[in-house]
């Protein structure tokens, strides 16, 4: 019976889950709260208007990559922790030899279970 329920019942859409990359929450909200208290220092005094451009960098740019290198290890690293297959896979130690290794082992282990079948039909030892 529950065949049937399920058989007549559409299946549920996937649901768009997105999860920025580069946004980090607690950096943004650093970001805000140190311009809102620059801003209300200023507006008492405590520190001057005219200084304010240089001091008042944001944290992004200050922690941005200088060399292209440090661009590619950065993306290349948000990219890897941003999918949970890849991650695993660097959790486990694999990379791209290992995938490789295991696939020809494969290949030998399906040829020799091949060569074992064909030798086995000629000596009329498998029907």
């Amino acid at each position: 019976m529950a065949l049937f329920q399920s058989f007549y019942r559409p299946r549920k859409p996937r649901s768009f889950n997105h999860k920025p990359i580069y946004w980090d929450p607690k950096k943004e909200e650093l970001e805000k709260r140190i311009a809102r208290i620059r801003s209300e220092m200023i507006e008492r005094g405590e520190l001057p208007a005219e200084g304010v451009d240089e001091q008042a960098k944001p944290l992004a740019e200050q922690d941005a990559p200088r060399t292209l290198s440090d661009v590619e290890r950065r993306i290349r690293g948000s990219f890897v922790q941003g999918t949970s297959h890849l991650r695993s896979q660097r959790e486990r130690g694999e990379n791209a030899s290992t995938r490789l290794q295991k696939v020809i082992k494969l290949l030998l282990l399906m040829i020799v279970a091949a060569a074992v079948v064909v030798a086995l039909r000629q000596f009329n030892i498998f029907i």
